[in-house]
């Protein structure tokens, strides 16, 4: 499919309907003409798509193509909105794109308000600027995962082992040292590579550059600290090999798009 954004392949949205704390479904199963997605703000269901089958909670989005029977039954009571969607793309490529037929949002803050503006869309339906409007905050939705998808890429450690017993030692180097001084160069000496040598079969053994996954190892520990602990900004920024505070929360700008503090704020529990 290339790598065009999922928020770019929503094309038009036929219909909208919100359910608020709904007790249970009228039918058990249905199968749909156009792509049906649940997109659930409270309670939980269990749902079947074809074959696959889980459970949906607040911050869900449930996805069923066309022609594929759609089984549900409620939990605990469900606000949710159900909206029908035409894609710009084949269906068997929006399949494709979404094999466990759903995604999970995280960012609550971010989806409380999403959600208040579509219940003010679905009210206003069948309206076409209501439709128009509950299209653009369906790729609200589709952008915040994707953001939310590039963050968990970003802070992810690099899988192991890559193959290369040597780039092996050297990304567990790098992950040991991340939170002080680092010297690449240094590293590559010790391996007995020259700084270029190290570079190349580093990203042959693991497809990106060492400095790339030292930021990511760094990255990821932030995130953590953040999420787990009451340590202030610049106390993390020491603690995870940067200069200060705003090294840090440049990092999170440029890496992820948001700050350290909205960060904490959408995955402190």
């Amino acid at each position: 499919m290339g790598t065009e954004p999922i928020a770019e392949l929503v094309a038009r949205v036929t219909g909208h309907i919100y359910w608020d704390r709904k007790p249970s479904f009228l039918l058990s199963a249905d199968v749909y003409d156009q792509w049906a997605i649940f997109a659930v703000e409270e309670g939980e269901f269990r749902y079947r798509v074809g074959s696959v089958s889980g459970t949906a909670v607040a911050g869900d989005l449930v996805l069923c193509p066309p022609g594929e029977e759609f089984g549900r039954e409620t939990v605990t009571p469900l606000s949710f909105h159900v909206l029908h969607v035409e894609w710009n793309r084949p269906d068997e490529e929006m399949a494709a794109l979404f094999p466990k037929r759903r995604i999970r949002l995280a960012d609550r803050v971010r989806l409380k308000s999403t959600y208040g503006y579509l219940r003010r869309a679905a009210r206003d339906y069948p309206d076409l600027s209501s439709l128009n409007h509950s299209a653009h905050l369906l790729r609200d939705l589709f952008q915040l995962y994707e953001m939310e998808q590039e963050e968990r890429r970003a802070a992810s450690p690099l899988p192991a082992p890559s193959g290369d017993a040597l780039m092996d030692r050297a990304a567990e180097e790098i992950r040991t040292l991340a939170g002080g001084e680092v010297s690449l160069n240094e590293l590559a000496a010790r391996l007995g590579f020259s700084p270029v040598q190290f570079t190349r079969r580093f990203r042959a053994a693991y497809h990106r550059l060492p400095s790339d996954y030292l930021r990511s190892v760094r990255l990821s520990e932030a995130c953590r600290m953040l999420a787990e602990t009451s340590l202030t900004v610049g106390e993390i920024a020491e603690r995870c090999g940067y200069e200060s505070g705003f090294s840090l929360s440049r990092a999170f700008s440029v890496r992820l798009g948001t700050s350290p503090s909205a960060y904490r704020k959408a995955h402190r529990l």
